[in-house]
């Protein structure tokens, strides 16, 4: 199947202004004359075929549009992204799987149009002559985009609503988590210290240590060099409580004692509540 890129094929551009006139009813948004529609599917083409099916490219729209609309949300300081974020994989039944794929989309987008501020509303997929995709989107700026919402006087009436009904109905739902996390295993340095500092041989290991949600491997990098001691103390510790034992607090000797896996996402898959103990 081959895909018109966005409104209008390269060789229809020019009778774009024609073709208007003669379909008023087609959705055709234009933003400084950026095609949407173009842009949309350049985010969603390293993730799929060169060739793909309608059912595939439908899928990749989506999580396309998702991450498209969370990218502008954050950009902007609109508040709740986090539960934006797991409220449109709920809905729509995202897995593990595509709830990544827009987490990198999504950091596409900020990279290649981060001065776009409009919000896909919908998009609608047309069939030509020459069994080509014609994509075509609804874009809406932030203003409209809330006003479309039509919210309701009745969905604010405090006396009705119920923080802990909200609080209840959300955090029994299976779904990401708002950590990132580093696994730490166990180098043959700290297991040759744990054998000198106190007979162990085998120290328990394979710890997983939950943090603030970052949003690339670098910034969690940072965030393991500032605060690789509270990790390095904590391992420290399971061997001997006697300080005059441990090695130097440094980075150096972090890196030489544990092997650090960074996992950017938390996908909870119960249906119960998180308690720390």
């Amino acid at each position: 199947m081959k895909i018109i890129k966005g409104n209008f094929s390269d060789q229809n551009k020019k009778q774009k202004n024609s073709l208007e006139k003669k379909n008023p009813d087609i959705p055709v948004f234009s933003e400084e004359d950026e095609n949407y529609s173009v842009m949309l599917l350049d985010l969603i083409k390293p993730y799929m075929d060169a060739n793909p099916t309608k059912d595939e490219l439908e899928e990749k729209l989506q999580l396309g549009i998702v991450a498209w609309n969370l990218a502008i949300s954050k950009s902007l300081g609109i508040p709740g992204y986090d539960d934006s974020l797991k409220s449109a994989a709920a809905e729509a039944g995202f897995d593990k799987k595509q709830v990544e794929l827009i987490k990198k989309m999504e950091k596409d987008k900020q990279k290649k149009y981060p001065e776009l501020t409009s919000f896909i509303k919908n998009y609608e997929l047309k069939e030509d002559t020459d069994n080509r995709m014609k994509v075509m989107l609804t874009c809406l700026p932030l203003m409209d985009m809330m006003a479309d919402m039509d919210f309701d006087d009745e969905d604010f009436d405090n006396e009705d609503f119920d923080d802990d009904d909200l609080l209840e109905s959300e955090q029994y739902e299976e779904g990401i988590v708002n950590r990132s996390a580093f696994s730490v295993n166990h180098k043959s340095d700290f297991k040759e210290w744990a054998k000198k500092a106190n007979n162990i041989f085998n120290p328990a290991g394979n710890v997983i240590y939950l943090i603030d949600e970052q949003d690339s491997e670098q910034a969690a990098n940072d965030w393991l060099k500032n605060n690789f001691q509270k990790i390095m103390v904590g391992e420290l510790a399971e061997v001997t409580n006697e300080k005059r034992k441990w090695p130097k607090l440094n980075y150096k000797v972090f890196c030489d004692f544990f092997e650090i896996k960074f996992h950017g996402m938390i996908w909870d898959t119960e249906e119960k509540p998180l308690r720390k103990y």
